[in-house]
């Protein structure tokens, strides 16, 4: 009785430091994506010559909300390195932590990104551009050169122009001349030539949006849409008793982060249909009750590789210990 009690105790114990990990790796992660995001946004408000603030309330909330999906279905993982680093956690601990990531990703996620959609829609959060700024040169397009002698409020300017193609009489002034809206993330193209982030990270932002676009589309849907597309939840959940999937830290670490992200965007390419469109609707028609956005594919594919990747999992844990005991034993011998 004090054995399975010992036990018990242990394995709630090791459970709570599972739980806690987790939350502080969503919640830390998510603040760190919301003060990127906040000072991306100032950045684009910028105006080259003007005064910024430190903190904007407004665009840090905006981004927590955006950033707590994403970070959420990679969160996972980050439990994943947590049980790599402290091998003492237990794979029933694990498999707890995997049931109550797959009820919060049920639950709880169409909540939070419900309520995520409403903060980031609200009107207090558009950017509110500032009329740009007097006494600095700006190549507005790969042809002409701007300089503004004045700006008023209302983006009305006066100045020069140099166009950087014409062979002689290339400068010219103007007056009084309504400048348009500028059709760039930016404000003032300046700033944007300074801080423009590189097209990797265009991409991946870019991956991101298309992720937060697709899996508000699945939870805005049927229940059943939204519980087929938890089986996202249920692949990623998986990923936790790979940790000893090889003897070496990094590469687990490398292969869960990497299978993730490759898993997240199989399912949003899946989702958006494309050469696999032909091969989902047959397998929906064997479920006539399905609505028709529904994508039982995803979901048997995504169940599949969750099983696969649990078997896989726990054989080569298992064996990697086995391998680790021997060698062990053999060293005391040696001694």
């Amino acid at each position: 009785m004090r054995v399975i009690l010992f036990l018990m105790k242990s394995i709630l114990l090791s459970t709570i430091k599972v739980i806690v990990a987790h939350l502080s790796a969503l919640l830390s992660i998510s603040i760190i994506g919301a003060i990127l995001y906040m000072i991306f946004n100032m950045c684009s408000t910028l105006v080259a010559g003007q005064g910024f603030a430190a903190f904007n309330l407004s665009f840090f909330i905006q981004g927590f909300f955006l950033s707590l999906p994403f970070v959420f279905s990679l969160s996972a993982a980050f439990v994943a390195f947590y049980s790599i680093r402290n091998k003492e956690i237990s794979t029933v601990s694990l498999a707890i932590f995997a049931v109550i990531y797959i009820g919060i990703w049920i639950f709880a996620q169409p909540v939070v990104i419900k309520k995520g959609i409403q903060k980031a829609s609200k009107s207090s959060y558009v950017i509110q551009r500032k009329p740009l700024s007097t006494g600095y040169f700006r190549n507005v397009t790969d042809k002409y050169v701007f300089y503004y002698s004045s700006v008023d409020s209302e983006n009305v300017a006066s100045g020069v122009c140099i166009d950087k193609t014409a062979v002689s009489d290339n400068v010219y002034t103007f007056k009084d001349v309504e400048l348009a809206d500028s059709t760039s993330t930016f404000t003032d193209s300046l700033i944007q030539s300074s801080i423009d982030i590189p097209p990797v990270m265009k991409l991946a932002i870019h991956e991101i949006n298309r992720y937060l676009s697709v899996i508000t589309f699945a939870c805005s849907g049927e229940k059943i849409e939204w519980l087929l597309f938890s089986s996202l939840g249920l692949v990623l959940a998986s990923f936790v008793f790979m940790r000893g999937f090889s003897k070496w830290r990094l590469i687990n670490v490398v292969s869960i982060l990497s299978i993730s992200v490759a898993l997240i965007c199989m399912n949003v390419n899946m989702l958006s249909y494309g050469k696999l469109y032909f091969l989902t609707e047959r397998v929906n028609s064997l479920f006539s009750f399905a609505p028709r956005n529904s994508n039982f594919l995803l979901f048997i594919v995504n169940v599949a590789l969750a099983v696969l990747f649990i078997i896989i999992g726990l054989i080569f844990t298992s064996k990697n210990r086995e391998d680790d005991a021997r060698a062990g034993s053999k060293y005391g011998e040696d001694d």
